[in-house]
């Protein structure tokens, strides 16, 4: 049992590794604050397909309008398709 359990980690890992070089892997960030967005930001322009989610509809919808609260600088969230 534990060498099927093993190895099925094994290729879950290689399966990632994979997908992270093609950029193929999807990456979901929950919360959009001061560490999280910023990520997301360079995961997207990398060319990973990305998802940001958090609770506060004000900020949402900013970000919905390219309005970065962290920063004074507009940023086109739609041409990263986040």
């Amino acid at each position: 049992f534990f060498m099927l359990f093993s190895g099925f980690f094994i290729n879950m890992k290689q399966n990632l590794k994979i997908k992270i070089s093609s950029k193929k892997a999807k990456i979901c960030v929950i919360g959009l604050g001061y560490v999280a967005l910023p990520c997301l930001i360079n995961f997207a322009k990398k060319g990973f397909n990305t998802l940001g989610i958090d609770l506060n509809f004000k900020l949402v919808n900013k970000l919905k309008k390219n309005i970065n609260h962290l920063s004074k600088k507009k940023f086109n969230f739609k041409k990263y398709n986040i």
